[in-house]
């Protein structure tokens, strides 16, 4: 018999390699455009707040304390964005499943990361106590950010993905190699010797 919490129909046993790789792959580059637009409106909300906040008789934007915040928020998106940008177009290019795509995606992942970090510390930074009130718009998008940087693998694992890329590469034609021809006509399957989250295929 069904369990009451079991819908008929449900998927019983491990979901194929390729299934598995295909749904992380493509699942993370999604949560990464995800997290890019939360990133981007973040930033968007501390100019926006730094302008219109005025203290000792001038708005907190002629700081240039609050100018460096701002900068590297603003700095840590556009990262975001080109990683991100780079990776659908490598995707459309050559499939989700071609090892280029595998490590787009994966470099993108790791600047999100990095991005999410730094863009939701320095935005509450620049508004102060009231960025963490339920009213402000600020912390919908900062936690949404947060939360969403570690689905379908989380930060340290997109970079240990890289980073074995970026050591087969040295052992055989050269990081340069590898940087320069990224997302050429070639198109080749993703290599077995990647790491997968916790050791396993199964969703």
């Amino acid at each position: 018999m069904l369990s009451a919490r079991e819908p008929r129909g449900t998927p019983r046993g491990k979901i194929p390699n390729t299934v598995a790789r295909e749904v992380r792959l493509r699942s993370g580059l999604a949560r990464a455009a995800q997290t890019l637009g939360a990133l981007e409106r973040a930033v968007q909300l501390a100019i926006d707040h730094s302008i219109a906040r005025q203290q000792f008789g001038r708005s907190i934007s002629k700081f240039q304390a609050v100018q460096m915040l701002v900068a590297e928020a603003a700095e840590e998106a556009a990262l975001a964005r080109a990683a991100v940008e780079y990776a659908i177009e490598v995707t459309e290019l050559h499939g989700i499943l071609c090892d280029y795509a595998e490590l787009a995606v994966a470099v993108c992942r790791a600047c999100i990361g990095s991005a999410a970090r730094i863009v939701a510390r320095n935005a509450h930074q620049v508004h102060g106590a009231i960025g963490f009130t339920l009213d402000h718009q600020l912390r919908h998008f900062t936690l949404r950010a947060l939360a969403w940087r570690n689905e379908y693998g989380t930060q340290r694992y997109w970079e240990e993905v890289v980073g074995a890329r970026a050591i087969d590469a040295a052992a055989d034609a050269g990081i340069w190699d590898l940087i320069s021809q990224e997302g050429s006509s070639e198109s080749r399957t993703v290599p077995q010797s990647a790491p997968r989250p916790n050791g396993s295929e199964s969703l």
